[in-house]
């Protein structure tokens, strides 16, 4: 059973998450894994970067950089 997070009423499933010193970043995908979405938890908010890694409420330009960085990491391991 995948670990799965509610957001706005909506159940995804967490496809894994990263740590770094200063962030959690909690990378998801809907029931169909059509879609890979990247939820940023910072202090109890929710801050969505939809499926085009366009980041809808951050204005950190490093940060965003960063957490698509991991997501093509990552999903480049997968692939392989």
């Amino acid at each position: 059973m995948k670990d799965i997070i509610e957001i706005d009423g909506k159940k995804y499933f967490i496809l894994f998450t990263y740590v770094d010193d200063d962030y959690k970043y909690i990378f998801y995908t809907d029931n169909t894994y059509n879609e890979y979405k990247m939820l940023n938890v910072i202090f109890g908010t929710y801050e969505v970067i939809n499926d085009n890694y366009i980041v809808k409420e951050i204005t950190e330009e490093l940060r965003k950089k960063k957490a698509v960085a991991i997501f093509q990491e990552v999903m480049k391991g997968l692939k392989k």
